[in-house]
Formats: structure tokens, C-alpha cells, sequence
């Protein structure tokens, strides 16, 4: 459990439900092990996929072709990589998942596409001289850990605590996943997957009342002789792909 009052290793972020949450920033050595990681799965596909290209083209075609493929492939697999894993996989590289780290923006949420691609491309400034050297120098000195990158997007890498969420999951298996009554945006999931993980944090009242605004929210009106926690948190465990024993059924 996080501490009630605020210790030096964890930032206080009031997200968008006006929920004060505690994160612990992660050091520049956590960092550099998922980073590596990442470099080393980049590295392994650029070489299996290379290999693949050469052996397309072993029967014909030209040389500009097969390095015109190769070096686009290169391209997407260092820049693309890090981008479209933080997106679509919650702020999660695979090096950062091993790792329990995890991209989020300044206020708690989930980071998107402009925050992404900022970062990743400041990777430039943070490279130089060489090595990192002046990405790594500026993580030591911010109090939070944040490179350039990090501090130009707006962003803050911190550590996951994994078996808390699966635990937030399993007290809600006695909730039946119900479908929403209207196809959700990723923002509007993302939402009701947050308030599920956190609401066992928040006083019964406090969440009964956010319960009821996601629920007006997504039906426009609050549907009578409706409990709406049961109905937000069923909805948030179908967001996240679970289905009911009869939806299941062949």
C-alpha cells in the first residue's frame, strides 16, 4: 500500500476525478534496464527481418529495392516502436512491462499520441553528447526522474504495482461484465477502467457519486432501480474484454 502522506520517493498527482493518487517516479538505473531491453527486442527483429528481405530477394530484384525496405523497416522499428507500444498498451514498452514501468502524463492519465511522439523524438536532445550522457545528468537532477523529453511532454515514467491492480480485479469478480448500451471512444473505457482499479481507494459516498456521473454520462440518463457502481464497474470489467458465462457460451 502507498503511504497516506507523502515521502520523498512518491509524487502526489490529483487526476481527472479529483482523486489524489501516489506514484514512485522511476530512477535513471530502472530506466536503463528497460531501455535496453527494448534495444535488445529491436534489435533481434531488425535482424530476423532483415534476413527475411535478403531471402525475399535471393531469386531477383534489385539491390535499391531490398535497401530501400531495409532501411524503412529501420526506421519504423525505432521510432514507430516505442510510440505505438505507449499508445495502445498503456504507456508500456515490453522492456517496460518486464520492468513494471510505465509512461503516463503529468496528471495521471493515460498518455496519448502528442505526448508520445514528443518524447520519443526528444530522444535526440537526450542522446547528446553521446550515450545519454545529457538525459541521464538531467534524470539524476530532476527531482522526479524525468529526462528532457519527459519534462517537454509532460510526461512521468513511474513504477506499477501489478499484484495491487490484479487484486482490484479479483474483489470484482462477483460483478457481472455488462455491455454499454453504446460503443465506447478508448478514452471513455480508459475512464471506467481507472475508476474499477481505484475506487476501492475512495470513501463509499465519494464513489457512489462517481459511479453515478460515468453511468449519466454513458446513458444520458441514470436508469431507474439501477445500482450504478454495479453497473459502472460490470461495464469496466467488458471494456477490458470480459464477457458474461452466457456471452461465452459456443
Amino acid at each position: 500500500m502507498p503511504p497516506t502522506a507523502p515521502i520523498d520517493t512518491y509524487v502526489r498527482v490529483e487526476t481527472a476525478e479529483a482523486m489524489d493518487i501516489f506514484l514512485r517516479p522511476a530512477g535513471v538505473f530502472a530506466r536503463a534496464r528497460a531501455y535496453a531491453m527494448d534495444l535488445l527486442f529491436r534489435l533481434l527483429w531488425l535482424w530476423l527481418s532483415s534476413m527475411l528481405v535478403m531471402f525475399m530477394f535471393v531469386g531477383g530484384g534489385t539491390p535499391e529495392w531490398m535497401m530501400g525496405l531495409i532501411f524503412l523497416n529501420l526506421f519504423a522499428t525505432m521510432w514507430l516502436y516505442p510510440v505505438l507500444f505507449e499508445v495502445f498498451w498503456h504507456g508500456q514498452t515490453p522492456g517496460k512491462r518486464i520492468f513494471r514501468l510505465q509512461v503516463i502524463s503529468d496528471n495521471g492519465a493515460q498518455v496519448g499520441w502528442s505526448a508520445s511522439l514528443l518524447r520519443n523524438l526528444l530522444r535526440l536532445a537526450d542522446g547528446l553528447p553521446f550515450l545519454y550522457a545529457l538525459g541521464m545528468s538531467v534524470m539524476l537532477l530532476h527531482p522526479q526522474g524525468k529526462r528532457i523529453g519527459d519534462v517537454l511532454a509532460s510526461t512521468l515514467v513511474v513504477h506499477t504495482d501489478d499484484a495491487r491492480v490484479q487484486a482490484s480485479w479479483q474483489a470484482l469478480q462477483t460483478v457481472p461484465p455488462q455491455a454499454p448500451p453504446v460503443a465506447l471512444t478508448r478514452e471513455e473505457q480508459q475512464a471506467l477502467v481507472s475508476f474499477a482499479e481505484r475506487q476501492h481507494k475512495l470513501p463509499p459516498a465519494r464513489r457512489q457519486e462517481l459511479a453515478e456521473l460515468l453511468v449519466v454520462a454513458i446513458y444520458g440518463h441514470l436508469p431507474a432501480r439501477t445500482d450504478a457502481l454495479a453497473l459502472a464497474l460490470g461495464m469496466a470489467r467488458y471494456s477490458v474484454g470480459e464477457r458474461s458465462a452466457a456471452e461465452r457460451a459456443p
